[in-house]
């Protein structure tokens, strides 16, 4: 094929290939959370790296915004990572309680440390290993024992 038939130069058509890409993979995933009917966080998102430049700007205690102000569910993106960050009690209770089966894997598996002793972590760890750990530890963490604690 000859590209001197093409009535548009290939670095135009290459620009146009790029910007599509750039909306479909950085920008359209910023609207993740209102797409489903979560509210957003009140900290802008920003393409690529999401609201994890609040944390790097202000550190992991920042004091600008309180759970009240954030409402009981909200969306952060980490990255190009959705979380969901819930403020509710009993939602908590019924998520970590009730339904915990449902919610192994926290984490993409790309951003999981491949370091002992951090693989053994309860955060880190992934599908049945996460259930085993999980059924092991969870009578520790009973009503009556964390009363005498």
């Amino acid at each position: 094929m000859d590209l001197e038939l093409l009535p548009i130069s290939p670095t135009w058509l290459l620009l146009a290939v790029l910007a599509v890409l750039f909306y479909l993979y950085a920008v359209r995933p910023l609207g993740y959370f209102k797409r489903r009917g979560i509210p957003e966080s009140p900290i802008p998102a920003l393409p690529i790296i999401g609201t994890f430049y609040s944390i790097l700007f202000s550190g992991f205690y920042n004091t600008k915004y309180t759970a009240s102000d954030m409402g009981k569910v909200m969306g952060l993106l980490n990255g190009m990572n959705p979380l969901i960050m819930i403020h509710d009690e009993e939602m908590l209770r019924d998520i970590f309680v009730k339904q915990f089966h449902s919610f192994t894997n926290r984490q993409p598996a790309f951003q999981i440390l491949n370091v002992k002793p951090m693989t053994r972590m309860v955060f880190q760890l992934l599908n049945e290993d996460w259930k085993n750990v999980r059924t092991t530890i969870s009578p520790a963490f009973s009503g009556s024992k964390l009363k005498q604690m």
